[in-house]
């Protein structure tokens, strides 16, 4: 819904007189909870307007407020947006939770797509030899042997390399023989590094890495999207047994991240203008692809390496978000269209095609990823975008 402040007034002033249509009162609502939990005060001229104005949402949300609250755990979960003269937005959230009104939506109930499902546990492991391992398919156990290492499936599904010297410890050796797990569009997978560190892939991602660790480093590469949990380990050399902490390094086309002990998010997927990489615990250093320039982040920070420009942005990230996808969710925070889009292509496997002008709207909102494509698709036609389905592929009008 575009507007500036004074169709936000006419809209306030209808919303009064009982003559609001059910999508400006959604509207009104949910800037009404923006004001309440956010302290972002309505684009009203007088103090005793802006109180007229809550206590009379107030009083009619409350219904809604109390359903929404005895049924948390639904799916779709409200979250209320800013509205600024010079910031279009809209919501991006579940308002059928919060009111029974359903939006009409004539393109997608005459062109019901194909079987689109969500994404799901994906992947396949390539081993040192070239030979594959569809990983949804095989059974729980021990898969592979690589070296000293073990490759073991569990019961819920992830993949473990088990080497018990690995874990407290690295010794100096020779090179391992190299894996790759790599995930399709519409895959994720999880994983434990042959050191004990825990990785999450997101769709269309890869990540290559050694058996076992050797030497002085552990490295790996990514593509894509992942998640680390990395591990403490300790180098042991032959002097009196001294030890000191091995880094892990991440490397993508555009980047290398350096870390001792920590958490951290890296999207480093090559349609997206940038790499981002987002610090939740610890500490990291990123460095460019030519390695002349580097930042240390702290927690709360993400780097922004551009693959236009040489320098390394840094600036407060939006944690919730940079790691939605690793529990569960799509979450965004004034994304465009086509941002949402590419997540959308991902995880559902399809492809986007755009006809026409694409839409300004910036969108906030958080939806489970487990939700049915065409839900996702009919809370973003709140802000007048059309979508077509033909066979796997999305037009957006």
């Amino acid at each position: 819904m575009n507007m500036d402040k004074g169709d936000f007034l006419k809209l306030v002033q209808k919303y009064n007189a009982g003559v609001a249509s059910p999508e400006e009162i959604q509207f009104l609502h949910a800037y009404y909870e923006l004001s309440e939990t956010a302290g972002i005060d309505p684009q009203l001229e007088s103090a005793s307007a802006k109180e007229t104005l809550r206590v009379s949402m107030r009083d009619a949300m409350k219904p809604a407020i109390e359903a929404r609250i005895a049924h948390k755990n639904q799916a779709w979960y409200l979250q209320p947006i800013a509205i600024a003269a010079s910031v279009t937005m809209i919501l991006f959230a579940t308002f059928l939770a919060v009111s029974p009104v359903k939006q009409k939506n004539q393109v997608l109930a005459k062109d019901a797509p194909v079987q689109i499902v969500p994404g799901g546990n994906k992947a396949t492991l390539t081993l040192a030899d070239g030979s594959t391992i569809i990983l949804e398919g095989a059974k729980n156990g021990v898969l592979a042997m690589q070296g000293n290492t073990a490759i073991r499936k569990t019961s819920n599904g992830q993949i473990i390399y088990l080497d018990p010297d690995q874990r407290e410890s690295a010794k100096v050796n020779g090179s391992a023989p190299m894996n790759m797990i790599s995930t399709p569009r519409g895959g994720q997978y999880q994983l434990t590094l042959p050191d004990g560190s825990r990785v999450w892939l997101n769709s269309a991602s890869s990540i290559r890495f050694p058996a076992e660790f050797d030497g002085n480093e552990r490295v790996v590469e990514i593509t894509g999207e992942a998640y680390f949990e990395v591990a403490k380990v300790f180098k042991v050399t032959s002097k009196m047994a001294m030890q000191e902490r091995l880094p892990f390094i991440v490397r993508t086309a555009d980047q290398e991240v350096e870390v001792l002990g920590t958490h951290f998010n890296v999207n480093a997927y090559t349609d997206e203008s940038e790499t981002r990489t987002t610090l939740l615990e610890g500490k990291v250093k990123v460095a460019g692809g030519s390695k002349q320039l580097a930042k240390i982040l702290a927690p709360g920070q993400q780097s922004l390496v551009s693959k236009n420009k040489a320098d390394i942005d840094v600036e407060a990230a939006d944690l919730e978000s940079a790691v939605a996808w690793k529990n569960g969710y799509f979450k965004f925070n004034k994304q465009d269209l086509k941002t949402i889009m590419r997540q959308i292509s991902r995880w559902y496997d399809v492809d986007v095609t755009y006809a026409g002008a694409v839409s300004s709207d910036l969108f906030v909102g958080k939806i489970k990823r487990s939700e049915n494509i065409a839900d996702v698709l009919r809370v973003l036609e709140i802000s007048k975008v059309n979508f077509r389905f033909s066979g796997k592929k999305i037009i957006v009008k």
